[in-house]
């Protein structure tokens, strides 16, 4: 429990893991650093002999020198030697296959070109260096694997010491406010110390392209990712050649009553998610 200004703050354990994920990517900024951009690819990485694992996300730090990161997001429920450790093994394995590292390249690379606002940022921190190229080099360079997991047990710390590559792991909380859910605290260690708190600036206004041509926009619900373009001036998202509210689109995708200004985000100038109900 936490104990903030009187107020109780009570330990929420995960209730499954497409949830916790959820978590982590509304706060990869501050959890991955300032520097970093968290591609939510589920891209295969397979090995010569065909053994592979899907990783949660991929992350590039533009730091000098520039690195990368293969996530993994667990639930301390899960099995340490049947389920975590073989997963970690699994991409190591992959990632050593060349074919692997150009697919995840190739991969983040055809993100990257969808959505202008990210590409100019990208483009401004690599310099002249072309994008894909920029890309290539770096997944040829042994990644860090990043574990985020709600609890750090004694297990699991006892068998990442045997494991043979390099691997940071952040132990992600979530304190619920008693009697009030909606509040809530995240604390966590970020995999870079010198960032010690959250970045609340706002989002970053749309280009003048984006004004004109539409802000690219994307959908993620049971697993799957949908994308459309979305009209600022008639606040309309236009998705396989339809105009919809919205809404409408989220119940169209869905089937369920949604609140579409809550489902749909968009990728602001410094990489960050945000929900289009902040381009209202």
């Amino acid at each position: 429990m936490l104990l903030l200004d009187g107020v109780k703050y009570l330990l929420q354990t995960p209730t499954d893991e497409e949830s916790f994920e959820a978590t982590v990517r509304e706060h990869a900024k501050e959890i991955f650093g300032e520097t970093t951009v968290c591609f939510d690819l589920k891209h295969k990485l397979t090995s010569k002999t065909g053994i592979g694992s899907i990783p949660d996300a991929y992350v590039v730090d533009f730091s000098n020198p520039p690195k990368w990161y293969i996530v993994e997001v667990e639930l301390a429920s899960h099995p340490v030697d049947e389920h975590i450790m073989p997963q970690l093994n699994r991409f190591m394995r992959g990632i050593r296959n060349a074919d692997s590292q150009k697919e995840v390249s190739d991969a983040i690379h055809s993100e990257i070109d969808e959505n202008k606002m990210l590409r100019t940022l990208i483009e401004t921190k690599i310099g002249s260096k072309e994008i894909h190229r920029f890309l290539s080099d770096l997944i040829s360079i042994p990644p860090e694997i990043i574990v985020v997991i709600d609890e750090r047990t004694e297990k699991l710390t006892e068998a990442l010491e045997a494991f043979k590559y390099e691997l940071k792991i952040t132990e992600l909380k979530t304190f619920v406010r008693e009697n009030a859910e909606k509040v809530h605290i995240h604390m966590f260690e970020p995999i870079k110390a010198s960032i010690t708190q959250i970045n609340d600036t706002g989002p970053s206004k749309p280009s003048s392209a984006a004004l004109t041509e539409g802000v690219r926009v994307f959908l993620k619900y049971k697993a799957n990712k949908y994308e459309g373009t979305f009209d600022i001036t008639a606040k309309k998202i236009t998705y396989k050649g339809k105009q919809y509210t919205p809404s409408a689109l989220s119940v169209e995708i869905t089937k369920t009553s949604r609140n579409g200004w809550r489902d749909w985000k968009y990728i602001d100038e410094q990489g960050n998610e945000r929900l289009i109900d902040e381009l209202r």
